[in-house]
């Protein structure tokens, strides 16, 4: 804190300011006339103390007046830091602790939120204060001041320190409705009160996805990417907050396929009019599927598990340095339309 000194034909060097025992140099306010200088003090001095100016350049010196030294006021946190805007105008009222130091336990304060007045406050202790939200009608972020007779007394940390009303974001549809479960797709939730806050999250069962992942397009439209899932998940819920503490209803359930994708093929090569045992590995391969060599030749695996699967490539193909192309279908599927993962590769084996 500072203590003002106020005179006339204060010097602008050697001024002092004798706290206690302590000396400590003032600064005169080059702006007064030389009428006004001041003086920090620290903060571990005693509660009781004594104050004097001190003139090193001449040996002037002040009256001494008794200095009274209040802990510095000050919010630390605030719990919680928001709520819904329906929860402060409906049900039981919303309790918030600010919780800091130099409060004065038994004062007669209020707390404001901006410019709302809280019904109800409690100095409880030197670190606390609790107090009930205010009714607020639509979404703001607003800043947290203790009054006390009337006088604003204490600092908070701009930012970091507010108070958040939220309307609780609404989804009405998704889409698509149905994601490949391992590929990292899109979705789009379309709805209201979307907002494009720091903590905006995407919940996807229980998964959270945040950051870059969460892109709000508007009020009524965010863009979520899915996160990937195990084999033993079928159907999720999907949700929005946009503060990553409220979130909305479910939507409807977003479904889960487990798309085949190839990953791999070996070997790279094989001698021409050579049948040759091709192994393929990838996902989510299912009984019944078969290998297909340059859209046109269907074969049965001779060995088949969920991850990968060996085929045995006919010796037809008879030309030299050629790339014969190999995917994984089904056999119903004669419009070559398997059930692929997005961004599929093409594999191919080469003629030598």
């Amino acid at each position: 804190s500072t203590v003002e000194i106020r005179g006339t034909k204060l010097p602008i060097k050697d001024l002092w300011c004798r706290i206690g025992l302590l000396h400590v140099p003032a600064e005169v306010d080059p702006f007064s006339s030389h009428r006004l200088a001041r003086c920090k003090v620290p903060s571990w001095m005693p509660q009781e103390s004594t104050m004097q100016a001190v003139s090193l350049s001449d040996g002037r010196t002040s009256t001494i007046y008794n200095l009274t030294i209040r802990p510095e006021v000050r919010i630390t946190d605030i719990r919680p830091r928001s709520h819904m805007v329906l929860e402060t105008t409906q049900g039981y009222p919303r309790r918030v602790e600010l919780i800091g130091r130099g409060f004065t336990p038994g004062a007669d304060c209020v707390v404001r939120f901006g410019g709302s007045e809280a019904p109800y406050t409690m100095v409880l202790s030197e670190t606390l204060i609790r107090t009930i939200v205010p009714p607020v009608k639509s979404s703001e972020t607003v800043a947290v001041h203790v009054y006390c007779t009337g006088q604003r007394v204490q600092a908070t940390t701009p930012e970091t320190l507010r108070f958040r009303f939220v309307q609780p974001p609404i989804v009405m549809s998704i889409f698509p409705t149905q994601v490949e479960a391992q590929a990292g797709e899109w979705v789009t939730l379309h709805g209201q009160n979307f907002e494009d806050l720091p903590g905006r999250v995407c919940r996807f069962g229980p998964y959270l996805v945040g950051l870059a992942d969460v892109r709000v397009l508007s009020p009524h439209a965010v863009r979520c990417r899915a996160p990937a899932f195990g084999h033993d998940v079928q159907n999720i819920s999907v949700t929005f907050s946009s503060d990553g503490f409220h979130f909305s209803s479910s939507a409807p359930p977003l479904s889960l396929q487990r798309r085949m994708q190839v990953l791999s093929v070996m070997p790279s090569s094989a001698l021409v009019a050579t049948p040759t045992a091709v192994t393929v590995f990838g996902r989510n391969f299912v009984p019944g599927v078969q290998c297909l060599f340059d859209e046109r030749e269907r074969v049965d695996p001779a060995l088949l598990e969920l991850d990968r699967l060996v085929c045995d490539m006919p010796g037809s193909f008879k030309v030299v340095g050629s790339a014969i192309y190999v995917r994984v279908v089904l056999p119903g599927d004669t419009h070559l339309k398997s059930r692929y993962a997005l961004r599929e590769r093409r594999f191919f084996i080469r003629l030598r």
